[in-house]
């Protein structure tokens, strides 16, 4: 399970139930607080995204220069995706 940032429930379907699936749940950033287990941590997903392994969920991208309209997307709700600045 990825990213309960959006909020505090967790929705599971009957088909989920089915298939018997089992739900565990980690605090990545208490993890993290450890600079050995940061590094690692960011060291095995840059190489997942490198391989394709891991691909983020991107939304709409936007020029630096156009960083208030970029802004302004990522304010809405469910927007589909993060907001990119590139450039």
């Amino acid at each position: 399970m990825y990213g309960t940032l959006g909020g505090p429930d967790v929705v599971l379907s009957s088909a989920d139930l089915i298939r018997d699936i089992d739900v565990k749940f980690f605090r990545l950033t208490k993890f993290v607080e450890n600079k050995r287990n940061r590094e690692r941590v960011m060291t095995d997903i840059m190489a997942f995204m490198d391989a394709g392994v891991l691909v983020p969920y991107a939304g709409k991208k936007y020029e630096l220069t156009d960083f208030n309209a970029a802004i302004e997307e990522s304010q809405k709700e469910a927007r589909g995706g993060k907001v990119l600045l590139i450039g």
